[in-house]
């Protein structure tokens, strides 16, 4: 277990994220239930030239999502300190995976006014972003 105390916090969230999102996968698929579970994740690839403040209030903006109701699971990070490998792609700045229980948790989050003033603040940071929405 990581010793410093902002590993360890950011170790505490996965597994948080983690313990959210595996029990309710495990019982839908054991009961022969539908799993209606979504996991929204965004990649962003900042400006260049962004300077290291514009790039910490981007990850800032980007953090604030955290507090949208709708979500079951929240985490935002960057690329992995992982081998490199051909299959991976590490080319992007900042990740962010959301899950909410169903499509309408989903719905409620896009139109939240956390998220529409993260749009209208941090878009001036992006070059380019790219989602995938799985369930």
């Amino acid at each position: 277990m990581p010793q410093d105390d902002a590993a360890a916090f950011e170790f505490r969230y996965k597994l948080q994220i983690f313990a959210v999102a595996t029990p309710r996968l495990a019982v839908a698929k054991a009961s022969g239930s539908d799993c209606s579970m979504l996991v929204h994740s965004v990649y962003f690839w900042l400006k260049p030239e962004l300077t290291a403040e514009q790039r910490a209030a981007f990850r800032k903006g980007v953090e604030s999502l955290g507090g949208i109701k709708s979500l079951a699971g929240f985490h935002v990070g960057s690329p992995a300190g992982t081998e490199r490998r051909p299959v991976i792609d590490s080319s992007y700045d900042v990740a962010l995976v959301t899950i909410f229980k169903d499509l309408a948790a989903h719905d409620t989050y896009q139109v939240d006014p956390i998220h529409l003033a993260f749009i209208e603040t941090c878009r001036q940071y992006w070059a380019k972003f790219q989602v995938y929405d799985s369930e």
